[in-house]
């Protein structure tokens, strides 16, 4: 007797994609560089710098890993959750 369940085919490449990539840097950059401009030690324009860094590092450590779909626009200084409540006008 014949099996009713056919085998699938699989696609030859599969592609990766990540979500949520861990936003603080792999030395915890970014916590002390809110750290740091919370006690005044470095300005707002350094903190967006050593920030973006941080990003930049992150977008090219998935690339350089072969990731197909890189997330964007997820990045937060401090709380994600309190950026989209702003963004989508919540409070």
């Amino acid at each position: 007797r014949e099996s009713a369940i056919k085998p699938r085919s699989m696609p030859a490449t599969l592609a990766t994609a990540t979500l949520g990539f861990p936003r603080i840097g792999p030395k915890r950059q970014l916590k002390r560089a809110l750290e740091a401009y919370w006690q005044g030690k470095i300005s707002g324009e350094e903190l967006l710098q050593r920030a973006n860094k941080v990003e930049d590092d992150g977008w090219k450590a998935q690339a350089d890993a072969k990731v197909d779909k890189i997330g964007v626009g997820d990045f937060s200084l401090y709380d994600h959750m309190l950026d989209w409540c702003v963004r989508f006008d919540l409070i």
